[in-house]
């Protein structure tokens, strides 16, 4: 039961001599104490410095991030890497610059309190920008049962003396690598040095370049290269505490040893190999849950697409993409579901499969199950988008405790034709045989969900997962950076699952256990995750500059691309 191992890929970016390390490292200490006492002010304007850098160099570092991707910069497929980089930097950038000027405590949209006592936290979305940006979301931090919802953890952490954070950067989206380090030094007071990801470390130099004003302060540092690398400034004395975005298998590998001999001797006398705090977002199997009701044929259409387009962004290497599809047996449009997501793969473009040792995971599941359907266009270094039916719903099954990293979707059948039979058995189907805690999707028309009232509510309560999507993409938790992004809470260095803590966070919460965000069932506008969005480039470069300056004047330019798409 575990996330994928994965390949080293050839290096883009020459990698950093110890010698260099042990400077970067020395800068850092010099300067651990002055962040944590440099005032608020000071940081607010070191953090719009870097929102200015950003502005001018997000054509550069999209155009790089697309390559990557294999994404044609000039198209508006390059969208989609103007989201993964520079769209949802920007948005953690104003939302922390705006944290800071609440002093760790901006106004929250909306608070309510469930029958059981447990708060819930409106963050999305605050005003008449957000409402226009995207057409009817909501977004909801859920606060762990018993606590109270409050804003007190900027400044509950902020430590006597300064430390060196190490983030461990994750390989697939631009963004997260950067977004991790401003999280440390936001809340967690730390001063950081980031080591990228072989996969992406290209746009390295473009994220020294964006935060070129907390580099030449001695606040952050970026190094290179391969595991040897991320080893040596994992057990430096001076790094004091660890952050990842990747596999639990990295996470085993750090804490527990490099075998499986020694990580189940460490375990059971509890010896560490590294033990500093470390916290860690490390990929899961999302379920997606379609809940049996009333669909037309135009409802099931577009459904069939956007479940692909849960598995097909990025080329399915994200670790929230939607990989096991969840029916009622004896739901009567069952059938045609299936037969019209099959469709949507046979003429989606397949994508070029980037992501290091994605053709032997794709390999692996199809001699697991031989009958699986492989869909769409053949072409040299793309896979084929895969669809595996019939898969039994027991504990230990592979395509349920085994995250695919690539384009491959399972299908798992499970009783009822209606949502009040399907439903309860569905969450505790995800909840206990579908491996992590990370993200979990939900599709519910609207009569079926009048007609289910709170009961609709009370299932998503019991969902133990730290992101929920409910007619969007649970993706959009990790997008909307207002939301705490993180694995669900309960998880032990011992048996680390999806991870340990939170990131994101931009209101601040203490004691967040996970966040949803809902949607139309039926959008008036195209979401930007779906595929042949036709003005994405323009929308998402547009956002980018309203993330800086989120004037009601700039929604006519963006509803004017959005409308085209």
């Amino acid at each position: 039961m575990s996330c994928p191992a994965f390949p080293t890929p050839p290096s883009s970016v020459p990698p950093t001599s110890t010698e260099e390390l042990d400077a970067k490292l020395a800068k850092l200490k010099e300067q651990k104490d002055a962040w944590v006492q440099l005032p608020r002010a000071d940081k607010i304007a070191l953090l719009r410095q870097v929102m200015e850098r950003l502005q001018a160099e997000a054509p550069a570092w999209t155009e790089t991030l697309a390559r990557i991707k294999g994404l044609d910069f000039s198209s508006p497929d390059a969208g989609e890497a103007w989201i993964d980089g520079p769209l949802v930097l920007a948005r953690n950038l104003r939302q922390y610059i705006e944290l800071l000027e609440a002093d760790g405590r901006p106004k929250i949209a909306g608070l309510r309190q469930r029958k059981d006592g447990q708060w819930i936290a409106k963050v999305f979305p605050r005003n008449l920008f957000d409402k226009l940006l995207l057409d009817r979301w909501v977004a909801e931090v859920w606060i762990e049962k018993g606590k109270a919802p409050s804003q007190g953890a900027l400044a509950n952490a902020k430590p006597q003396k300064g430390r060196i954070g190490l983030v461990l950067g994750a390989g697939n989206i631009g963004f997260l690598a950067p977004c991790d380090a401003l999280y440390k030094l936001v809340f967690e007071h730390e001063v950081v040095i980031v080591k990228m990801n072989p996969v992406n470390e290209a746009g390295g130099p473009h994220l020294e370049k964006i935060f070129a004003p907390l580099i030449e302060r001695g606040f952050l540092a970026f190094a290179y290269g391969a595991g040897d690398v991320g080893g040596y400034l994992v057990n430096h004395t001076e790094v004091t505490s660890l952050h990842v975005t990747g596999s639990n298998r990295t996470y085993d590998a750090i804490v527990w040893g490099g075998t499986d001999a020694e990580q189940k001797e460490r375990k059971a006398s509890g010896q560490k190999k590294v033990d500093k705090p470390f916290s860690a977002e490390l990929g899961g199997v999302g379920a997606i849950l379609v809940v049996p009701g009333p669909w037309t044929d135009k409802d099931l259409r577009f459904q069939a697409h956007h479940v692909l387009a849960t598995v097909g962004n990025n080329a399915s290497f994200n670790c929230v993409a939607g990989k096991v599809l969840v029916l009622a047996k004896d739901w009567p449009q069952r059938e045609r579901f299936l037969e019209l997501l099959k469709d949507e793969m046979a003429r989606t473009p397949t994508r070029k499969a980037y992501y290091p040792g994605a053709v032997a995971r794709h390999q692996v599941f199809l001699d697991k199950y031989p009958r699986a359907e492989q869909l769409g266009e053949a072409r040299e270094g793309a896979l084929p988008w895969t669809l595996i039916r019939d898969v039994p719903a027991k504990k230990g099954e592979y395509a349920l405790t085994h995250e695919a990293f690539c384009s491959v979707i399972a299908e798992v059948e499970l009783p009822g034709a209606t949502a009040e039979q399907f439903l309860p058995a569905a969450v505790d189907f995800a909840n206990d045989v579908v491996w992590g805690t990370l993200s979990c999707n939900l599709l519910v028309d609207p009569a079926t969900e009048a007609r289910l009232g709170p009961a609709l509510e009370d299932q998503i309560a019991r969902l133990r997962y730290g992101a929920i999507g409910v007619n969007v993409w649970s993706g959009g938790c990790v997008g909307l950076t207002e939301l705490a992004w993180g694995a669900y809470p309960g998880h032990s260095p011992e048996d680390v699952q999806s991870g340990l803590g939170k990131v994101h966070n931009g209101f601040g919460l203490d004691f967040p256990e996970k966040s949803v965000v809902r949607g139309p069932f039926r959008p008036r506008f195209k979401h930007v995750y779906l595929h042949g969005y036709r003005t994405l480039d323009k929308v998402a470069s547009a956002m980018v500059k309203a993330e800086q300056d989120p004037s009601l004047l700039r929604i006519p330019k963006l509803a004017a691309a959005a409308l085209r798409a």
